[in-house]
């Protein structure tokens, strides 16, 4: 993992690199990073670079891509596919949009931040930005609904990366 101070990589295992991105996350940093693996693929990829913002818990919602350390203390960066009252609590069902088993349900306050812009080839692309937020909806309902028919869904990702306004997102 690297990880940007003040213009210079740092490089670290993944256990080191949980906890300073949790000290910073904390501190209400932003952090910038290189993502590492496909399972985000095709709107995270490997090598794109990552801004994390510190996470409100109370703003999480579903098709938000948020930073956590899962049961096995392995920093990942993964998508909500669906939130559930439990009790008075909400729990969050997250998964990697490639990955063939979800995360499993974590309530908010382990969830230390928040996707907020990606980097790829140059570009900036924010997550706040009306078409990257229906991508990642999309993706969710898909983690959620088409992992039955992965054929069904590779049909409409094709449909839908011919349209012109998806292109940037999706090539």
């Amino acid at each position: 993992m690297n990880i940007v101070i003040t213009e210079k990589n740092l490089s670290c295992d993944t256990q080191a690199f949980s906890a300073i991105a949790i000290d910073l996350l904390d501190a209400g940093r932003t952090l910038r990073f290189t993502a590492k693996g496909g399972s985000m693929d095709p709107l995270i990829r490997d090598g794109d670079t990552l801004f994390l913002a510190p996470a409100d818990p109370s703003r999480i919602k579903f098709g938000d891509v948020v930073f956590f350390v899962n049961g096995g203390g392995k920093p990942l960066i993964h998508r909500v596919i669906k939130t559930q009252k439990r009790g008075k609590d909400r729990w969050l069902l997250i998964r990697g949009d490639r990955a063939n088993n979800v995360d499993g349900y974590f309530p908010p306050s382990e969830i230390f931040g928040r996707v907020i812009a990606v980097e790829r080839v140059g570009q900036q692309i924010r997550a706040d930005q009306p078409v990257y937020k229906f991508l990642g909806r999309l993706a969710a309902w898909r983690s959620r609904v088409f992992s039955a028919s992965p054929r069904l869904f590779s049909l409409i990702y094709q449909l839908i990366k011919r349209i012109p306004s998806f292109k940037h997102y999706l090539s």
